[in-house]
């Protein structure tokens, strides 16, 4: 009875059955279209990895994050909320789906400014008409480094 059961298995291999179809599957690249091309604008790049959105407010200005300025007039808002106003800076949230990690900050640089961790899940990622800023990318953790100037080994995990 062994010899059999082993028969009908080789046998269902060959023609076909779900075990060929597995030893023939061939995964799609991580290095695409996007990735070949530069567009720095495309959420389909670096797909085996992270993106972070980062913006410009004129063309000669250097990329940075999307940041809000809080003064003493607003500081009954959380510092999640002024990461969310920033957010909205860039692009409209009712066309975004998005998720905060947390309500307390991933990151603090020495003078104060605090980042948050947001997952884009799916929703229009242009800029916003009203949006003061003039372009956006979406740049991967090398280019952090070397667009936006933070190398802190603590700012990305």
């Amino acid at each position: 009875t062994t010899a059999t059961t082993t028969t009908t298995e080789k046998e269902k291999r060959k023609d076909g059955g779900e075990d060929d179809q597995r030893m023939n599957f061939t995964p799609a690249p991580h290095v695409n279209a996007a990735d070949t091309a530069g567009d720095m604008k495309s959420l389909k790049r670096n797909l085996s990895g992270k993106l972070y959105l980062v913006v410009k407010e004129s063309e000669d200005s250097e990329w940075m994050f999307p940041t809000v300025q809080r003064t003493t007039d607003n500081t009954d808002i959380s510092l999640r909320q002024s990461a969310e106003d920033a957010l909205a800076t860039v692009m409209p949230l009712h066309d975004v789906n998005h998720f905060f990690l947390s309500n307390a900050p991933s990151f603090c640089t020495d003078d104060d400014t605090f980042f948050y961790r947001c997952i884009y899940i799916a929703g229009k990622h242009d800029l916003a008409h009203s949006s003061s800023y003039c372009d956006y990318a979406w740049i991967t953790k090398e280019e952090v480094e070397t667009l936006v100037g933070i190398n802190d080994p603590n700012f990305i995990a």
